[in-house]
C-alpha cells in the first residue's frame, strides 16, 4: 500500500514539474523573441533613417546610438533586479522629438516620414513588450505545493520496510531527479535575472549598423550642419561618435 501511495503521488509531483518546467521554458523563449523583435524593428527604423536629409539623418542616427546604448547598460541591470528602467525611455523620447521636428516637402519625404513614424511606434511597442515581462514568473503558491509534494514523497520512502542502505540510495536518486527539474525550473523562471538570463545580443548588434551608417554619414555629408541644428556643440563625427559605445 505505501508503493501504491508512493507511485502516485510521484506521478502527480511529476506531472505537475513537467507543467512548470515547460511553462518556466516558454517564458524564457517569449522573452528572447520579445528582445528579437525590438532588434529587427530598430534595424527597419535604422535603414529608414539615412534616406532623410542632413541633419536630422545624423541626429536620427545618433538618437539610435544612444537608445542602444542605454538600454544595454543602463536598462539591462535594472531589468535584471526586477525594475522597471526608463534610460531607454527617455532616449526614444528624445528620437520622437527629432522625427517630429522634420517637416517633408518631396511626396517621397511625406511617405518616408510616414513610415518611419510607424517603424519608431513598433519600436515603442517592442519595448513597451519587453519591459511587461520584467515581473514575468511562476505564482508562488506552485512553489509551495512543490515543496509540499517533495516532503510527501520523501517520507513514503522512509515509511517502507527496507534496509537502511536501501533507503540511502532510493531517497538520494529521488531527490536527485526531483532537484535537478526544480532546478531547472528555477533558473527559467524569471528570464531576465541569474547567469542563465535572456541578453541583449541582438539590440547589440544593431549598435555595429549604426556604427557603419554613421561612419558613411560623416564620410559623404556635404559641408557641416551648424551645432544648433543637430542639437549638439561639436560636428557629425563628434556627436556620433559619443553617443555610440563600441
Amino acid at each position: 500500500m505505501v508503493g501504491l501511495a508512493l507511485a502516485n503521488c510521484f506521478l502527480m509531483l511529476g506531472l505537475l514539474l513537467s507543467l512548470l518546467a515547460v511553462s518556466a521554458y516558454q517564458n524564457y523563449v517569449t522573452v528572447g523573441d520579445a528582445v528579437d523583435r525590438e532588434a529587427s524593428a530598430l534595424a527597419a527604423f535604422a535603414t529608414d533613417s539615412v534616406s532623410y536629409p542632413q541633419p536630422y539623418r545624423a541626429t536620427l542616427i545618433s538618437g539610435l546610438g544612444a537608445y542602444i546604448k542605454a538600454t544595454v547598460e543602463l536598462d539591462w541591470p535594472e531589468l535584471q533586479h526586477g525594475r522597471i528602467p526608463m534610460a531607454g525611455t527617455n532616449a526614444l523620447m528624445g528620437i520622437s522629438k527629432a522625427l517630429w521636428s522634420f517637416e517633408p516637402v518631396t511626396e517621397n519625404q511625406k511617405i518616408l516620414q510616414t513610415r518611419s513614424l510607424q517603424r519608431l511606434n513598433d519600436v515603442v511597442e517592442m519595448r513597451r513588450s519587453r519591459v511587461s515581462l520584467v515581473q514575468l514568473g511562476l505564482p508562488p503558491v506552485l512553489w509551495w505545493v512543490v515543496g509540499f509534494g517533495v516532503l510527501m514523497n520523501l517520507c513514503l520512502i522512509w515509511v517502507q520496510d527496507m534496509e537502511i542502505h536501501v533507503h540511502y540510495i532510493l531517497g538520494a536518486l529521488l531527490s536527485l531527479s526531483l532537484g535537478s527539474v526544480v532546478f531547472v525550473t528555477a533558473v527559467l523562471e524569471n528570464p531576465f535575472r541569474g547567469q542563465s538570463s535572456v541578453r541583449p545580443e541582438s539590440i547589440q548588434n544593431i549598435a555595429a549598423l549604426v556604427q557603419t551608417m554613421a561612419r558613411d554619414i560623416c564620410e559623404t555629408a556635404a559641408p557641416p550642419a551648424p551645432a544648433a541644428a543637430l542639437g549638439a556643440a561639436g560636428g557629425c563625427a563628434d556627436r556620433i561618435s559619443k553617443d555610440i559605445s563600441d
